[in-house]
């Protein structure tokens, strides 16, 4: 449903239906690549420049959540800086009362992968 409602330009719908599912099973990797599709959909189909800059920040970060719970942890902090960076960019305009959540998110997930990739036996 959550694809039909991406492919169908609903990207904000299909969020609403996966955020839950990735609430209630963190590791469910398809709701993070649906979660990540809808993002990258959603920033290349909106007339808001803030929108867009969000949206793309969030598909970065979605996509860190694939790599994450598929043991890929380098490519999960690469994805995370990206984000990082776009959002510490979106602080020096006048979208400042968004990024700073996002940064703050951004940073705990940095640190959240460095634990998982540290505990890896």
């Amino acid at each position: 449903m959550a694809e039909a409602l991406t492919n169908s330009n609903q990207p904000i719908k299909a969020q609403a239906l996966l955020k839950p599912l990735t609430e209630q099973q963190p590791s469910d990797r398809y709701a993070w690549q649906s979660l990540q599709l809808a993002n990258e959909k959603l920033a290349k189909t909106t007339d808001s420049a803030s929108l867009k800059n969000i949206a793309t920040i969030n598909a970065l970060r979605y996509r860190s959540h694939d790599q994450l719970w598929s043991s890929r942890y380098e490519s999960a902090l690469t994805s995370l800086t990206q984000a990082k960076q776009l959002a510490e960019k979106l602080q020096t305009t006048a979208q400042t009362s968004s990024a700073r959540p996002l940064l703050a998110n951004i940073n705990a997930e940095i640190k959240a992968v460095k634990t998982a990739k540290d505990f890896e036996p």
